[in-house]
């Protein structure tokens, strides 16, 4: 057994790495979509001096909607499979069938069947960088 008592995570020494210049909303889902989640150390609300104090401040929504997005879809990215020019990254279901796509840039490719997780437009030919999108 390997016990671990000294490790850093993304709030360690007191820095916020969910800021603008560190980690941004847009490179959080980057990494995200490749399934390596940032750890967090401790608690990073804690008990601010004046009012409520989130991670990401004013960013703070652009984080949680890429968290909303990673934990209602986790289940279903079981594989990945990176595409040239690193425009997306498609995730295969337990069954081996394409079943989520992160989209990194706009790209045109043949998206049948593909839904937008957030909106539920069908797809179409072209995939919007920062989307999320579903096999039906």
């Amino acid at each position: 057994m390997v016990v671990v008592t000294r490790w850093s995570g993304f709030f360690a020494g007191g820095k916020n790495y969910l800021a603008p210049g560190m980690l941004c909303p847009d490179r959080y889902f980057w990494m995200v979509a490749h399934r390596r989640v940032p750890l967090i150390k401790a608690d990073p609300w804690g008990l601010p001096p004046a009012g409520v104090q989130l991670p990401g401040g004013d960013l703070a929504e652009g984080y949680a909607r890429v968290n909303h997005l990673y934990n209602g879809f986790m289940a279903r990215m079981v594989r990945p499979r990176l595409q040239r020019g690193g425009t997306h990254v498609v995730w295969l279901d337990a069954d081996g069938k394409e079943s989520v796509v992160w989209a990194f840039a706009d790209v045109e490719i043949p998206a049948d069947g593909l839904v937008d997780a957030e909106s539920n437009a069908a797809a179409g030919t072209m995939l919007r960088k920062g989307r999320v999108y579903l096999a039906t």
